[in-house]
């Protein structure tokens, strides 16, 4: 990420279906993040991302693999089944913490 991309856990006290920020960063699926010109990457080991996303997010898991979650548009979508249907792709790690 470089110096004016930015993402950040949407605090509870603005939507009471949100995990807070903080250490519950992997803690599942659904869990909101709102990303600004950040990186959406096709696969967990791409080198170069897809599209630069913003908005609100949806960790699809939770599970960090190869540095990188999965994520989704819609809180609806975390965790269903077939993946490659309702995962919208993957950000870096660092993107929310």
């Amino acid at each position: 990420m470089n110096g004016n991309d930015s993402a950040v856990f949407i605090p509870s006290s603005e939507q009471k279906d949100y995990k807070s920020c903080g250490k519950t960063v992997g803690s599942g699926a659904g869990t909101a993040v709102r990303l600004g010109n950040t990186p959406l990457y096709s696969f967990s080991k791409a080198q170069r991302p897809s599209v630069y996303v913003n908005g609100t997010y949806y960790l699809y898991d939770g599970r960090l693999i190869n540095g990188r979650y999965r994520v989704t548009d819609k809180k609806s979508k975390a965790n269903k089944k077939p993946l490659f249907f309702y995962a919208a792709g993957w950000i870096d790690g660092d993107a929310v913490l």
